[in-house]
This record gives C-alpha cells, sequence and structure tokens, in this order.
C-alpha cells in the first residue's frame, strides 16, 4: 500500500522546479487534454493486430475475472488498481504491469484514467508454457533497463495505428512482434504449472457485484451470508480463497477508492464523504486512508486540488492521445526525451548564509571483540564514530563466587577501545540480569552489588570518565507483552559517577529537555528513535515504574516495524532486478532519513553494526547483518560510504531540502545529495508528516538540481563522488565474486579499492551568481565538496 501512498501525492514545495524547464509543459500538457479525454473516452477504441487486441479505455471498475490471455496494462493517465492474489498493484500514470493466463484480477480505477490493455494472442501451448514473474509496476523505479524500451515499443505501436500512415499494419505487427521479445528477454519467467487456479464461483460473483453497488451502505459478514443463503464460515473462507482478499477488505478498499473521486472532484465535507462511502466516521475513514495512502484526506484533498484540470475546449480527435503517448517514444533530440523524465529543482543559494545547525548525532559501533583491533581506528578516522559497545556485560565478567571477582576481561576490552581513540559505550540491559541468573543462583540485590563493584573497578583504573555512556535498557520486550526489570533499574544509581547516564524508555517522558554536552553525573533519556532528552535521575527512575511504558512496548509496533523492514530487504534480495541495488537502496534509505526525519537541533545516539552484530538486544540478526558495515570476508559495503559521506559534513548548513544538504566552513562546501524512490523513502518513513510536502508525486528517471550560488569568489577545486546503479552494475560485470568463494587479503584489499565511489575532479573560477548543475540518478548519491584554492 504504501506505493499507493507515495505515488499519489501531488508536486507541492517550499521549492522552486524549474518548471518553465520540465515540470510546466508535462502539467499544461495533462491539464490541456483533460477534457478532450473525458469526452473521447466515452466509448473505448479497439483495434486488431496480427497476434494481439489492443484497447484503449477508462476503467473506473471491473469485476474478478480469470483472464484470458497475457496482458498489458499501460496506464496512460490517472491511476488504475489490480487486485490479484490478494494484492493490490497500484499503477500510476506512465506506470506498466502484465498479467499472466488464468490469473484472476479485478480492477478499479479513477475516473479520469486513460488505459492501454494489450492482450497478446499466444497460442495455447505459448499460453501454458510462459508465467513472467513480475512482482511490481514496470517503472522509471523498477527495471529501469527493460522499462523506456517496453514503453517506447507500446507507444509506437499505438500510434502507428491512429495515424493510419502507408505500411502502418506492417509496422505495427512488427512492433508488437518487439515487444513480445523484449518480454521474454527482460521480464523474468518460468514453466506455468498445469493449474486452472482457483475458478471464481457465481456465488462470489454476485457478492463483489453487490459490494460494488452497495458499498455506501452498512454491509457485515453476517448481512451478506443471510442475503446469499451461505455460512459465514464458508462466506469468508471461499471468498478469501478465490478473490484473494477478505470481505472485509475489498469493501474496504471499494470505500477507498470511491472517497478519492469526492475528494478530488468535489467539496463535500470529509464528513459527508465518509458517511457516503459507508464509513462508520470521520475517524473511521481517516484511519483508513492514512493507513493505505499514508497522508489524511485533508492533505490528499489539498494537493490533488491545486493540479485540478482547468475546462478546455472538446475535441474527441486523437491529438491528446498522441501527444500523451509522444512522451515515451524515442525523440530526435535525446535532449528532449531526457527533460521530460528529469525531475529538475532550481534554487537560489546564498552560500555566506548559514540556516542552521547539522544535528549531533553520535553513533556507537556493535561489532564482536576480534575486530577492535582490526577496524577501530580505520572506523573513527573515516567514519567519525566516538562509540564502541561493550557488552554482553555479565558474561564478559569472570565471577567463581561473590568474593572472587575478575573484571579484567571488560577492562582489555575497554582498554583498547580507548587505544583507538574512541570511547566506550557501556550496555547494561535485562539481558545481563537473566544471564546472570543462569550463571550464579544469588538474588537480584547480589546483581546489583555486583554492577557496583564494577562502577568501582572503573573509576579506580580509568582516568576522565566524563565522555564516557553507560546506558540502561531495563525493560522486557516480549512479543506478547513487556515487563521492567527491576534489578537493572535499581542498578542505575550506583553508576552516578561513572560518566554520562542513558536510561531508555520506548517515548520520551513529559518532563525532560534538550540534551546538552555535559560530563559525568548528566542523565538522559534515549527513546526508541535514539533521540536524547536531559532529565534528572530522581524523575527518571519516577518514569520508569509508569505502566504507559510497558503498554507502548506490548503494542511490539518496533517488532513489527523491523519485520516488515526485514522482509522488505529478503524482498529485494529475491529478486534480480533488486538484488544488484540493494545495498544502494538501503544506504539512500539511511540518508534521506538524515535529511528528513534527523533534523533540528535534537541530539541522537544510534547504533552501527561493524560485522553484523545486534543492533539491540531484541533486534533481527538478518536484519543486522544487511545494515552491516562490511560482509563476513571482510568487504565494505555501501553503508560503510553513508556514515563516511555524513562523517565529512560540515556542521554549518547553508541549504537544505529533502534531498540535499549544503554545509560550510569557512570557505569551503559539502554538498550531499540522493534521490531514493518515493514508494521507499514513504515505506522506511519514520514519521510521514513530511510526505505531505513531498515533490515525488511520481519517480522520474532522474534528479537534476540547479543552484544558483551567490557569495562565492575566487577559484575552487571540485571533487565529486557518486555511487549509482549504473557504476554498481558495471563494477559487478568485472568483479563478480561466487558468494562461496573465499577470497584472499589481497583480493579484498584489492576489492574495496575498486568499489569506492566513482570519483571526478575539476576546477573552476566561481563568481558571484555562480551557476552549479548536478545530477542524481534514481538510487543515486551524490558527494562533492568545494575547496577554496585562493
Amino acid at each position: 500500500m504504501r506505493a499507493a501512498s507515495s505515488a499519489l501525492r501531488a508536486t507541492k514545495s517550499r521549492l522552486r522546479f524549474d518548471i518553465d524547464v520540465v515540470e510546466q509543459p508535462m502539467i499544461k500538457l495533462r491539464q490541456s487534454f483533460q477534457k478532450r479525454i473525458e469526452a473521447a473516452m466515452e466509448s473505448k477504441r479497439i483495434f486488431q493486430l496480427n497476434g494481439a487486441t489492443v484497447t484503449i479505455e477508462r476503467i473506473t471498475q471491473h469485476d474478478f475475472f480469470m483472464n484470458q490471455d497475457v496482458t498489458l496494462y499501460f496506464v496512460l493517465a490517472g491511476h488504475l488498481e489490480i487486485i490479484q492474489n490478494g494484492q493490490i498493484r497500484q499503477l500510476n500514470s506512465g506506470d506498466i504491469y502484465l498479467v499472466n493466463h488464468k490469473e484472476i484480477i479485478g480492477l478499479v480505477g479513477s475516473k479520469d484514467n486513460t488505459v492501454v490493455s494489450v492482450c497478446l494472442h499466444f497460442n495455447s501451448l505459448q499460453n501454458e508454457a510462459v508465467a513472467f514473474q513480475l512482482t511490481r509496476p514496470l517503472s522509471w523505479a523498477y527495471r529501469q533497463d527493460a522499462y523506456p524500451l517496453i514503453a517506447r515499443c507500446l507507444a509506437s505501436l499505438i500510434i502507428e495505428w491512429l495515424k493510419k500512415e502507408t505500411g502502418y499494419q506492417a509496422i505495427a505487427d512488427g512492433e508488437l512482434s518487439r515487444l513480445k521479445g523484449l518480454l521474454l528477454r527482460h521480464i523474468p519467467n518460468q514453466s506455468q504449472a498445469a493449474d486452472d487456479g482457483v475458478p471464481i464461483s457465481s456465488k462470489n460473483n454476485q457478492i463483489v457485484a453487490y459490494i460494488n453497488d452497495h458499498f455506501h451502505e452498512k454491509i457485515s459478514l453476517s448481512d451478506l451470508s443471510e442475503r446469499f443463503y451461505v455460512s459465514k464460515f464458508y462466506l469468508a473462507h471461499s471468498f478469501k480463497q478465490q478473490i484473494g482478499l477478505s470481505v472485509g477488505s475489498y469493501l474496504k478498499e471499494i470505500r477507498l477508492l470511491h472517497s478519492l473521486e469526492l475528494l478530488e472532484k468535489t467539496d463535500e465535507t470529509l464528513t459527508d464523504i465518509a458517511l457516503k462511502n459507508g464509513f462508520a466516521s470521520l475517524r473511521a475513514f481517516s484511519d483508513a486512508f492514512k493507513e493505505k495512502y499514508q497522508e489524511s484526506p485533508s492533505a490528499y484533498r489539498k494537493s490533488r486540488q491545486q493540479d485540478r484540470i482547468a475546462a478546455r475546449q472538446t475535441d474527441t480527435g486523437s491529438d491528446w492521445l498522441y501527444e500523451l503517448l509522444r512522451s515515451y517514444l524515442p525523440e530526435e533530440d535525446r535532449d528532449e526525451f531526457d527533460t521530460r523524465h528529469t525531475m529538475v529543482i532550481t534554487e537560489a543559494v546564498d552560500m555566506q548564509h548559514v540556516t542552521r545547525k547539522t544535528n549531533q548525532t553520535d553513533y556507537f559501533l556493535k561489532t564482536q571483540p576480534e575486530y577492535l583491533p582490526v577496524y577501530l581506528e580505520r572506523v573513527n578516522k573515516e567514519l567519525g564514530i566516538r562509540y564502541v559497545a561493550v557488552q554482553p556485560l555479565v558474561k564478559k565478567i569472570n565471577q567463581e563466587n561473590r568474593q572472587t571477582v575478575d573484571f579484567n576481561p571488560i577492562g582489555r576490552e575497554i582498554a583498547a577501545v580507548l587505544a583507538a581513540g574512541m570511547l566506550p559505550y557501556i550496555q547494561i540491559g535485562a539481558i545481563d540480569y537473566d544471564d546472570y541468573c543462569q550463571l550464579t543462583d544469588a538474588a537480584a540485590g547480589d546483581f546489583v552489588d555486583l554492577l557496583r563493584q564494577f562502577a568501582s573497578y572503573l573509576r579506580l583504573n580509568f582516568e576522565r570518565l566524563d565522555n564516557w555512556r553507560i546506558e540502561f535498557r531495563c525493560f522486557y520486550e516480549y512479543t506478547n507483552g513487556a515487563e521492567l526489570c527491576v534489578p537493572v533499574r535499581d542498578s542505575i544509581p550506583v553508576f552516578q559517577e561513572t560518566g554520562q547516564l542513558l536510561i531508555h524508555f520506548p517515548m520520551q517522558p513529559f518532563d525532560v529537555q534538550e540534551a546538552s554536552d555535559s560530563g559525568v553525573g548528566e542523565v538522559y533519556t534515549v527513546d526508541d528513535r535514539g533521540m536524547l532528552r536531559q532529565i534528572s535521575l530522581v524523575r527518571a527512575m519516577k518514569n520508569l515504574n509508569e505502566p504507559k511504558y510497558i503498554e507502548t512496548i506490548s503494542q511490539n509496533r518496533n517488532i513489527m516495524h523491523q519485520a516488515e523492514i526485514l522482509a522488505r530487504f529478503n524482498e529485494y534480495e529475491t529478486d534480480d532486478y533488486f538484488q544488484q541495488y540493494q545495498g544502494l537502496i538501503q544506504v539512500n534509505r539511511m540518508l534521506w532519513l538524515f535529511l528528513n526525519e534527523f533534523g533540528g537541533n535534537s541530539r541522537y545516539s544510534l547504533p552501527v553494526s561493524l560485522d553484523g552484530s545486534q543492533l539491540f538486544t531484541y533486534f533481527p540478526e538478518a536484519l543486522s547483518a544487511k545494515m552491516a558495515l562490511i560482509d563476513n570476508q571482510g568487504l565494505i559495503q555501501d553503508s560503510w560510504y553513508c556514515y563516511h559521506f555524513l562523517a565529512k559534513l560540515y556542521d554549518d548548513i547553508v541549504f537544505r531540502n529533502e534531498f540535499c544538504i549544503i554545509t560550510k566552513e569557512k570557505g569551503n562546501y559539502r554538498i550531499l545529495s540522493v534521490y531514493p524512490e518515493a514508494e521507499t523513502a514513504a515505506f522506511f518513513s519514520l514519521n510521514d508528516s513530511h510526505l505531505q510536502n513531498s515533490r515525488q508525486s511520481v519517480t522520474k528517471q532522474r534528479l537534476s538540481f540547479r543552484f544558483v550560488m551567490s557569495g562565492l569568489s575566487g577559484d575552487y577545486r571540485i571533487i565529486q563522488q557518486e555511487l549509482t546503479p549504473a557504476h554498481k552494475k558495471a563494477k559487478k560485470t568485472l568483479t563478480d565474486i561466487d558468494d562461496c568463494q573465499i577470497l584472499s587479503l589481497d583480493d579484498v584489499v584489492y576489492l574495496n579499492t575498486f568499489n569506492q565511489p566513482v570519483r571526478s575532479v575539476k576546477q573552476a573560477n566561481m563568481q558571484e551568481d555562480y551557476v552549479y548543475q548536478m545530477n542524481v540518478p534514481l538510487f543515486g548519491i551524490n558527494f562533492t565538496e568545494f575547496i577554496k584554492l585562493n
């Protein structure tokens, strides 16, 4: 559903788009033809080719049916939802989706859409043999190699038929053959099992038709059971099996889609829209709407009505259709084609005016002890990471009995951290108390005594503890509940004179204040987002006893969100297209979160896994491994460069938006820009409020910045580093390593050097109103330095 949310958002922002170059022509094009589309699409157009039937129509709703031919759906305007196997595929303008022979689907679309469907008439043997494996619509964000070829082929085919110039039928047939070849070459397919699928019964067809007609009424499973003379259990089971969605889910989807039309086309109140579409209340409507589209109904209405189509003279000719298709053709002027598929942002930036400071984020490294002497200095120097986690605590303490306790093993680990110029981040959690109980038969009070001895050991054996951090995670987090670990809570005061104390809460207490630089004895709360707030020890101890934190943890939001992220990464890993870029997608996510989530003057404390070590006790190991800085052979992953680029940013910010940040120090500047897929950004967002202002209504092929920079004077060296899908693909071709292959040390050193970001250096004389242009492809990352020479 996140695809739906991000792609439906209209473009609006505080940025000034280069509308004269890119956006305005496309917006005017859509506006110019909308009225003509509405008139012309009252009747659909169908034409036959040798081996295909092409239909151009408006699809608002089509009850479930079994698809008889391999069919392509190409959305030229508006949007279309394809309900298939219990999933809803959201197609926006420009998207292409493929449905196989004998797949059962339902269609629901906007009233202003224009959809091309191409039914490919393979023979019966070919139909049975071909099963294309497409997990999402083709677009600039997915299968960028295949999408423009297939889109151009479809556009050329239809335009030839519309224009009907000499030889058009032969050319159209040739384009059709090319289309089939492109699908077989670029879209994975496998032999289709001899399975006709689960046919839709006449009873369920009647139920679907009834819901489609009566969605605005109160409908329950009991009502349907009585009306159609079938048991509730059988109805629920057969509907889910055949349709792929539960009755309630299907009803909600239909209601939401109809509500979109009223939000876009009318000025009715939200309450009236909710009640007219069968929702029990405005609250129920808003919750369902936000869950699917990731923004409120009012925000959606505002963004859509800003682009409401102006009335134009009606014309039922084919010019409007030709113009819609023309944007997908290979232009004689390649620049024109690129411009149509580029999002251009133009900004005037005063390079001397500091708008704010970057937020202070202290990362702490999670790693196994054996990696400490190998990587710590490099991590500190290149990534700017100051802290190293020291845990699990109890397992590293030798304790023969209550009188004989040896803290030296953990002391040696702390010494190694200090020797690398870094600081200890000691973590004490409920898991430590569990370990203590397993290793000894002592009472809870003895656990507190053990930690009191440990605190004394630290103060006696180490100097300058003021910047050390000791974090307490006092809650057990179960899949079905939570519990406060009292012994861990009671041990907090014994460390008052040993470094800075961080106490974890799932959310910030009310009685906290902005965190500031401090020393020994200062107490902070740290929430699930890693945000720090200052608090008194007395208030912190009191807050830990409040039941609301147990209730929050018991909702398992963290566990569920982590499971969703892991599932998404697993999806990338099993997808033959995304698999080659999954590291780049991950880095895009992390940098985009930095630009959009971790802003303001807040301070953060966030974990980083060097080698796949768990970020937190209850954090999935598999997800930690995917986010690690190195793999199990020591190869540096793309995530390394995420922290490398962040560490190199200066403190003073002169410009910042959703995709880019410009920082300065004296006369030098560092620029970081990213371009994530809109769906990815929405899915991984911790806070969706900014999405209402998102400029990514539809993902384009690339992002182009045009900065008009004032306040510069002199010669500068410009150093640019890039990580892009094209670079990743080219390097993988040259250095394809079998996953089972064991690499030598020389191999690791070579590959780590070879896989660094692509680097370019040039020199420029920059004077007033210097124009700097920077292009970032989808999933790309660009880090640029301006170094003043004189």
